[in-house]
């Protein structure tokens, strides 16, 4: 095999509703030069807030699917950190729609003390305060510990993904340093990588709850590119469609498991070029290897299907939004009754002169004081609240389309890169060795016809 640039073109299944434009691109790329998997195309650079416009640093590294794949850890030890707020967790939807509810609540509720409540100024927010306090504080203890469980789970669900591409990688150099039958190498490569992009696939459709129908319409997307990229036969494909329907719906990564039966089968059976067979403990070792993958598969759906208890969850989330809607209230309320206050006090400013005046003036100036400590904290209070319980659920369900969620397709693509670079250095590796035998061979006999021609004489 010779690693060519053009077989690396292209290397992403399609994505939900971007199949239109993986096609596009793949046909925009037979026309013009082709670009490696992990070039400029596959793994784009994006300018960001933090990099200065002057400057050829970048922050950010985002896939082709718009995921990102590396941050500049260094800038956020500065100042920089208050600009890099593209991708944080300050302009996600469940934040923004939190900040826009809690002040929408908090403008309706001080317009309503301000106009109608009768001395509206003498409102006593205090005792409602303290229960706010009291929440606050159970609520902080109880997000802190389900953030802690949930990047648990982040980092176990992680390491299994990334210890399944290893697995991998160990079984494919196995094959590679044995005199493996070329077909049977070449067949287990193929399911293997097939394998990596449908798990993918199937990982994403159980996290995600798609419904049926449109599941199977996006697998067959997925198997038919797989098709063209060589990686499985159409056959397979409809043998696999029929497994996915006649498993569902309690089925979760059926295909997956297929292939890697598949694999199982192949190495079973493994010959040498010589027609012997495999020395019983490579054997074994590569069995292992097999093994260990689908033990991470198995993993894997045990990270994805298993959920958090629904009552945990929801009374977590329940008591976030009822701090978040308290907090609107007696902001809103107190908001209200300091504008009360400002206007009472402005026009006794207006009446009054002397010492008399200087003292209505601290107090109006105390009146806008608190109105503005009011307003900070309703922007800020359940922005955080929010965040975090956006943050743990973000860690929860790792896989999905959006920009924080786990680059996996370029994981999977850099696993093709490494297999398609271990073929191409083992068959260059060799034959530099031949090379180098051929041309210690002829010196040698040369030098042996040397000693020859001198005891001749």
């Amino acid at each position: 095999e010779t690693l060519k640039s053009g077989d690396l073109d292209s290397s992403h299944p399609p994505q939900r509703s971007t199949v239109s434009r993986v096609a596009m691109e793949a046909e925009e790329s037979r026309e013009t030069e082709k670009i490696p998997l992990l070039g400029d195309r596959a793994l784009k650079t994006q300018k960001t807030w933090f990099t200065p416009l002057e400057s050829a640093d970048t922050d950010f590294d985002f896939s082709h699917n718009d995921k990102m794949v590396f941050y500049d850890h260094q800038s956020l030890l500065s100042y920089r950190a208050f600009m890099g707020f593209f991708s944080s967790i300050f302009v996600q939807r469940p934040v923004c729609l939190c900040v826009a509810y809690t002040l929408m609540t908090s403008l309706i509720t001080g317009t309503c003390v301000a106009i109608f409540l009768p001395n509206a100024r003498k409102l006593d927010i205090e005792r409602f305060s303290y229960f706010s306090t009291f929440l606050k504080v159970f609520i902080s203890f109880m997000l802190g510990i389900y953030m802690q469980q949930a990047f648990k789970r982040w980092w176990a669900t992680v390491a299994t993904f990334e210890k399944f591409l290893i697995s991998v990688r160990q079984l494919m150099f196995l094959l590679r340093i044995h005199s493996i039958v070329p077909e049977m190498l070449d067949s287990t490569e193929r399911y293997a990588i097939a394998s990596c992009y449908v798990l993918l696939k199937e990982v994403h459709d159980v996290q995600k709850h798609i419904d049926i129908d449109k599941q199977e319409g996006e697998i067959s997307d997925v198997l038919s590119w797989l098709i063209e990229r060589n990686l499985l036969e159409t056959d397979q494909k409809r043998h696999l469609l029929k497994l996915r329907k006649d498993a569902s719906p309690l089925g979760c990564l059926t295909l997956t498991r297929s292939i890697w039966s598949w694999i199982g089968e192949i190495v079973t059976h493994l010959e040498l070029l010589n027609g012997s067979a495999l020395p019983p403990p490579m054997h074994v070792r590569m069995l292992i290897l097999c093994q260990e993958c689908i033990s991470k598969i198995e993993e894997l759906k045990m990270n994805i299907v298993i959920q958090v208890p629904f009552m945990y969850a929801h009374l977590l989330a329940f008591l976030v939004h009822m701090n978040n809607a308290l907090i609107a209230l007696t902001c809103g309320a107190s908001i209200g009754s300091a504008f009360a206050e400002i206007r009472a006090r402005s026009a006794a400013v207006e009446a009054a002169t002397g010492r008399r005046h200087s003292h209505l003036t601290h107090e109006l100036y105390g009146a806008v004081q608190a109105a503005g400590v009011q307003a900070v904290i309703l922007l800020v209070e359940p922005m955080f609240f929010v965040g975090f319980l956006h943050i743990a659920h973000m860690l929860s369900y790792p896989f999905g389309d959006e920009s924080y969620n786990l680059p996996t397709e370029t994981f999977v693509g850099r696993l093709h890169m490494d297999l398609k670079l271990m073929a191409m250095n083992r068959k260059y590796f060799a034959t530099v060795v031949k090379e180098q035998d051929i041309e210690q061979g002829t010196q040698v006999r040369a030098g042996a016809d040397e000693d020859e021609d001198d005891d001749f004489d």
